[in-house]
């Protein structure tokens, strides 16, 4: 996994491409007698996407199915990667409400995981979603959304993969929006002290303290109309790994 303290060697590892795949190797599984476990990018600390049997690898469902504009909608296969969907969406002056710090997640591992992200007015990715379908252990795509087997769509957003496998993703978009952000070191308690106003002035607010001193390192970000160059590879890598990682 991305942290190295989690490795598995299951039987066989599939890779499908397809919701009718994943629906076969499910049910070749239960006839097997083996587990299934779907896995994404391989964020998660803890050991829940380590199968000892059937690896189900879903980075090769990767497609964009539809874009709605108009409704504010786009529907995609599960395995695409956060960061291909927001190049994805940037096209067409789209973006996701709110995200969290990483985007190399799968959005079904994201979502499944209960991925958050800030900000006092904005929802986790699981609130984003409309609709999903998921590959029950009988081998059968259940299409789920409030109308429509509410009890597995309020249970499976944030499921952890313990009751399928999620294999599209229907979720809200909203129009594509510029973020101005302001990242500088606060005493600990002034942090804490100002905790409630600084959640309520940023549309985007977090912290993070240093252990052991009395500092902390704070991001606020705010929606702008101003037109902002994107920064290089080099600046971001300065900034985002060797200021924050590093020097701070």
């Amino acid at each position: 996994n991305w942290a190295g303290n989690q490795q598995s060697r299951p039987v066989i590892i599939e890779r499908p491409f397809s919701e009718t795949e994943v629906c076969a190797i499910v049910k070749g599984a239960v006839l097997a007698g083996q587990r299934v476990k779907a896995v994404g990018s391989g964020h998660s600390f803890t050991g829940i996407a380590v199968p000892d049997e059937v690896m189900i690898d879903l980075t090769r469902m990767n497609n964009v199915v539809n874009i709605d504009k108009p409704n504010g909608l786009v529907t995609v296969q599960a395995g695409i990667v956060l960061s291909d969907l927001n190049a994805q969406l940037e096209m067409h002056q789209l973006s996701m409400p709110n995200l969290g710090d990483v985007t190399y997640q799968t959005l079904a591992g994201a979502v499944s995981t209960s991925t958050h992200g800030t900000g006092l007015r904005r929802t986790g990715l699981a609130a984003q979603i409309r609709s999903f379908k998921m590959v029950t252990a009988a081998g059968e795509v259940l299409v789920c959304s409030p109308q429509e087997n509410a009890e597995f769509f309020h249970c499976g957003r944030v499921s952890l993969g313990a009751l399928g496998v999620i294999t599209e993703v229907t979720l809200n978009v909203v129009p594509a929006f510029n973020l101005r952000a302001v990242e500088q070191p606060m005493r600990i308690s002034d942090v804490l002290d100002n905790y409630s106003q600084l959640i309520e002035e940023n549309d985007f607010f977090e912290f993070y303290w240093v252990p052991h001193t009395k500092w902390a390192l704070t991001k606020a970000n705010n929606v702008t109309s101003d037109a902002i160059d994107s920064p290089g590879r080099f600046a971001t890598w300065y900034n985002k790994m060797f200021l924050e990682n590093y020097a701070f």
